[in-house]
């Protein structure tokens, strides 16, 4: 991209993360146009007054609630809507404007068939890659860097809250370390009943998800709604490592200490979108990479709705 160019920018989605992505891009240096798009009135209010917040809007902004409004070329689309509607919102922005880069929230969908669809809708565009950034975190970087790469590592996150929506950044985490594979989910630590998410029409699961990968690496994920005690862990070789993402520290039992950033997603977008205009390419997983990891992941939790909950569905009810 040539450098008086103003590149221009879609937010599809303006709830938690997308006004977050917003305030990010204010701190990007170089001029953009930035649409921002919901259905919800309230919602792009509340962006807009995020937006003001910021120090410095070098950027010109347009909130709309009608994806006809958008320009015919975008330079990037990020794609912060619930798993529900994202293919819909993915289909109809690719019928509209021709676009360079996707970046696109987890979790994809609620259904295999249509993480293939989202990838059939962006395949033309030259690239597309998931908001999973853990790997991208300074203080992962540096507890894995302790570790012997192409050794299985073991991981841990217990007593958090929203398994079922966020375990795909730990199994991203993970993945990622070896560019292993998942062999196997195993949901039969999972309680029977799901719980009603905190967003209305959506459900958590609780208990215990066990993921094992192709290089032998394992994780154990535990959830409930109800705890605050969420603690993670690392063993590699012959060392455990606690994590506290909230105090950006790690030590492990051996004695060693490291304090290391983590990264929210105002701090992430910019930087991001640098790299992909510059080299056309991100240190997210690729679309590709990302609906390998979602499809056993949306499967194992299917099937286990299906099994122990009322009234059969053909998708995973979560956002």
């Amino acid at each position: 991209m040539k450098e008086f160019m103003v590149a221009n920018v879609l937010i599809a989605g303006a709830g938690q993360l997308g006004s977050r992505n917003l305030q990010g891009l204010s701190r990007y240096s170089k001029p953009l146009s930035i649409w921002v798009y919901d259905v919800s009135e309230e919602s792009l209010t509340r962006a807009g007054e995020r937006w003001a917040e910021c120090a410095v809007r070098p950027h010109a902004v347009t909130y709309i609630t009608d994806l006809k409004l958008i320009p015919a070329t975008l330079d990037a689309a990020i794609v912060a809507t619930n798993a529900n509607v994202r293919l819909q919102v993915v289909e109809s922005i690719g019928r509209l404007a021709k676009v360079r880069y996707w970046l696109l929230e987890k979790v994809l969908a609620q259904e295999v068939g249509d993480l293939y669809a989202i990838a059939r809708a962006t395949a033309e565009a030259n690239g597309a890659w998931v908001n999973t950034p853990m790997h991208l975190w300074p203080l992962y970087q540096e507890v894995l860097n302790r570790f012997r790469r192409g050794a299985p590592i073991h991981a841990s996150s217990v007593r958090f809250r929203g398994l079922a929506c966020n375990a795909i950044h730990y199994i991203d985490l993970v993945s990622r370390w070896n560019n292993a594979s998942i062999r196997s989910i195993n949901t039969d630590g999972l309680r029977n009943q799901w719980v009603p998410s905190k967003r209305p029409g959506f459900y958590e699961a609780e208990g215990r998800l066990i993921v094992s990968f192709s290089d032998g690496s394992t994780l154990l994920l535990e959830g409930d709604e109800q705890a605050n005690d969420y603690s993670v862990s690392l063993q590699g070789d012959d060392d455990v490592w606690v994590i506290d993402e909230a105090g950006a520290n790690a030590s492990s039992a051996g004695g060693q200490k490291i304090e290391a950033g983590i990264l929210r997603q105002s701090d992430l977008i910019g930087p991001m979108l640098d790299e992909l205009f510059k080299t056309g390419t991100c240190g997210l997983p690729t679309l590709t990479d990302s609906i390998a990891q979602h499809v056993p992941l949306l499967t194992a939790l299917l099937q286990h709705w299906n099994a122990n909950m009322p009234g059969r569905l053909d998708y995973a009810p979560i956002t």
